[in-house]
């Protein structure tokens, strides 16, 4: 698995785990916030989704368009 498609594959898993222990949108952004992983996720480290890519998993998985 390539590592695009790993922290694609981790942005799912992280938003899915966020919807189902019903944690809502705007704590999502704060909680993602608090690690600095999150917001600095690049090519060095692939095993991280970035912010934006969790938020817009959540929101396609939980049906909000954006």
């Amino acid at each position: 698995m390539e590592a695009d498609e790993r922290r694609q594959f981790r942005a799912e898993l992280d938003a899915a785990y966020f919807l189902l222990y019903g944690v809502a949108r705007d704590d999502v952004e704060y909680i993602l916030s608090t690690f600095p992983a999150a917001s600095q996720a690049d090519d060095e480290t692939p095993l991280y989704a970035d912010e934006g890519s969790v938020l817009a998993a959540y929101d396609r998985l939980g049906g909000v368009e954006g």
